[in-house]
């Protein structure tokens, strides 16, 4: 009996650290808004559900917000008179269709490579972070605080109606939640690889106190692991990030090109900077991580001139005797495996940056540079307009 109950402990030991509750989270409840996150399984009827909920509701948005909003395009521009030459009228239509072709790409290359993406997230690099329900209650409350705007005005909507009856709101909001989830779904997953990052270099941190070549080996190792899997989110994530990013300033332009009053330009706006938010939230943890790193690079610094007990190599120096009788040589170890992992730290530090394309760091600078034109944009369109 003993024996039995030991091994049943193990074998729950084993389950509970394979859990990843924050990714079955994602799975759970954004994998049924029409991102398709969980593999077809032909033997499993929850896998077919899935899949035919989420196509259900792709073809839905793409009758009630595609078809139907490329006809009415047609529709104004043989009935305008040519009208639509102007700045402000081609904006407002701009407005209404730029989304259809960026949400068909986006929901294109999530079919693609949204499962290759949840199979990266469930490495054990993340299962051992999100194993622990602490962390899930901490990204999930933060990513919560930072969206209630967002959810405010869809609550708002539906109190105070936005169809021409209750059902037709519900509808009407839900299509625009799985919309606006599609758009902001790379930035929840950037902070879900950030946080673990974070929390990964913080136990990294804690391994080599007293300057053991074997333990800076681990260390060195785990950095390039880490590296090795932002570069490889930055890369395959590219794509939905750029059209996240122009959609966040498209919006943001035609936002006063569509003449709201009082509180429906109010919550449009406060949703809108919502999203703004989210993305200043995913630099941030994105500068903490190159902070981390260089805190390590420091840390390994204040060691140079200890010797690991391995190299056994020392440096020879000339120093001002204090009495003033002139120069005088003295030895001082130098680490040289201590130098090489300063450089090994440098030489990834870029890997753990958001990169679009491994063109451009998407920092706190591109994100004021770019919402810096985009205000300038704004501001002479409407002085041209006005």
């Amino acid at each position: 009996m003993l024996n039995v109950e030991s091994k049943r402990k193990r074998i729950m030991n084993v389950m509970d650290e394979e859990k990843n509750y924050l990714l079955n989270l994602f799975t759970n409840s954004i994998g049924y808004t029409g991102i398709q996150m969980k593999p077809l399984k032909w033997y499993d009827w929850q896998s077919i559900i899935n899949v035919m909920i989420n196509l259900i509701i792709n073809g839905i948005i793409f009758y009630t917000f595609v078809i139907t909003n490329y006809t009415s395009w047609d529709v104004l521009v043989d009935t305008s008179n040519k009208e639509y030459k102007n700045l402000n009228n081609f904006i407002a239509m701009f407005s209404n269709h730029y989304g259809q072709i960026m949400w068909l790409f986006i929901t294109i290359y999530q079919y693609f490579y949204m499962r290759s993406i949840v199979r990266s997230m469930s490495s054990t690099i993340f299962q051992r972070i999100y194993r622990h329900k602490y962390h899930l209650f901490i990204m999930y409350g933060k990513t919560l605080l930072i969206m209630a705007p967002l959810l405010f005005k869809e609550l708002y909507y539906i109190c105070f109606g936005y169809g021409t009856n209750f059902f037709e709101t519900i509808f009407i909001i839900f299509i625009c939640h799985c919309i606006d989830t599609s758009f902001v779904m790379p930035l929840f997953i950037m902070a879900y690889v950030k946080y673990a990052t974070i929390e990964s270099l913080k136990l990294t941190m804690k391994m080599n106190k007293n300057n053991v070549v074997d333990e800076q080996q681990k260390q060195c190792m785990e950095i390039k692991r880490l590296a090795m899997m932002n570069r490889h989110f930055s890369r395959i994530l590219s794509p939905l990030l750029l059209f996240c990013l122009i959609s966040f300033h498209l919006d943001l332009i035609t936002l006063f090109f569509w003449h709201l009053k009082g509180n429906e330009f109010l919550l449009s706006f406060i949703s809108l900077l919502t999203f703004w938010n989210y993305l200043a939230f995913v630099l941030h943890m994105d500068w903490q991580i190159v902070q981390l790193i260089e805190k390590i690079i420091e840390i390994i610094q204040t060691k140079q001139f200890q010797c690991c007990g391995q190299c056994y190599q020392y440096r020879q120096f000339n120093c001002l005797l204090n009495n003033g009788g002139g120069y005088s040589s003295m030895k001082s170890f130098y680490c040289s495996h201590n130098s090489r992992c300063i450089e090994f730290y440098y030489e990834y530090l870029n890997d753990f940056h958001i990169n679009l394309y491994d063109i451009c760091h998407v920092d706190f600078v591109f994100l004021f540079d770019s919402f810096l034109f985009t205000i300038t944009f704004i501001v002479l369109s409407l002085q041209i307009f006005y």
